[in-house]
């Protein structure tokens, strides 16, 4: 790629990141478009077109777009599946933010049994990326769900093993408090039920 052509591509992110930061989040998609449609020219690997498809799909989450952010999520996830030349470490970190995204989006859709498989499937690859934090945000999210649903055991279970992980960590001592906080919450559900 000519340096004037990557200075091009490099701009209209940046004005996309730019977009989605202040909030403007149909800009941000149209943006992603943008760039998207240059990449479609060129010949650039799988991980930045599906790069692109989730920063589409994280916009559309942010309006509450539930179903166009999984299908960005999906079509993402189905390229970095056939990606096997780029970078190990990227593609599964990227996998895992899809995934943890995709939860995400199906839980807004109140599809729980699918939330559920993909917040299972993001704290695995957040585990084998060597990402706690995100890895304890996803198990807080998980158990959360659960609680709110009325699987208060399973829950709490998660909840706590989110708690456990962020203990492990000095760093991570704002997870473990939001942790404990969301265990309480869960218990007042489980009293106030009986």
């Amino acid at each position: 790629m000519l340096n004037r052509e990557r200075f091009a591509l490099d701009t209209k992110q940046a004005q996309a990141v730019e977009r989605f930061r202040s909030g403007d989040f149909s800009g941000a998609i149209a943006a992603w478009n943008d760039v998207l449609s240059d990449l479609d020219r060129r010949a650039v690997g799988r991980l930045p077109y599906a790069l692109c498809l989730f920063n589409i799909g994280a916009s559309y989450l942010r309006m509450n777009m539930a179903s166009n952010a999984a299908e960005q999520f999906e079509t993402a996830l189905e390229i970095m599946a056939k990606d096997k030349r780029s970078p190990h470490d990227e593609r599964l970190r990227l996998r895992a933010e899809c995934t943890y995204a995709l939860a995400q989006a199906e839980q807004m859709r109140e599809d729980f049994d699918e939330a559920d498989f993909n917040y299972h499937d993001a704290c695995h690859d957040f585990g084998d990326a060597n990402e706690p934090r995100r890895r304890i945000e996803a198990l807080l999210r998980w158990g959360q769900m659960h609680a709110q649903e009325g699987d208060l055991v399973t829950g709490v279970n998660l909840l706590s093993k989110a708690r456990k992980e962020a203990r492990a960590s000095i760093a991570l001592v704002d997870l473990e408090l939001e942790a404990d906080q969301a265990v309480l919450t869960a218990l007042e559900r489980f009293e106030e039920a009986d």
